[in-house]
């Protein structure tokens, strides 16, 4: 399995609300605190400005040692998109995948799923 800062999610998310936080621990903080059915974290990105893929985004000698986490959520209720980020380290890898994939994030998208991931396809 690719680590998450080795993952390159085609396109982008959309622009809305950002808000930008100080530490992965601020984040985990402020999503938790949010109500799951009004505010669904939908996308991640990784951003490793190191890699290859956002080569375009510099110039030669720029510092390229920054990493952020970006979470995209949608309000429905509201119509409206949030955006938290935070910066993150390699070293964070396994803390933040197994905070994606815990009750939050991945447990809400599957109770909201749910019908359609319980029995075989049609």
């Amino acid at each position: 399995m690719k680590r998450l800062y080795e993952i390159d999610h085609p396109y982008y998310g959309p622009e809305g609300y950002t808000e930008d936080l100080e530490s992965f621990a601020e984040l985990r903080e402020v999503v938790e605190a949010s109500d799951e059915d009004m505010s669904f974290v939908y996308r991640w990105d990784w951003f490793d400005y190191s890699r290859p893929q956002h080569d375009s985004l510099f110039v030669e000698g720029e510092d390229r040692s920054k990493q952020e986490l970006r979470l995209f959520m949608v309000q429905p209720r509201k119509s409206q998109f949030w955006i938290v980020t935070c910066p993150v380290t390699h070293g964070q890898h396994d803390e933040v995948l197994t905070w994606l994939r815990g009750p939050r994030v991945l447990g809400a998208l599957r109770k909201l799923w749910e019908p359609l991931l319980d029995g075989e396809p049609s």
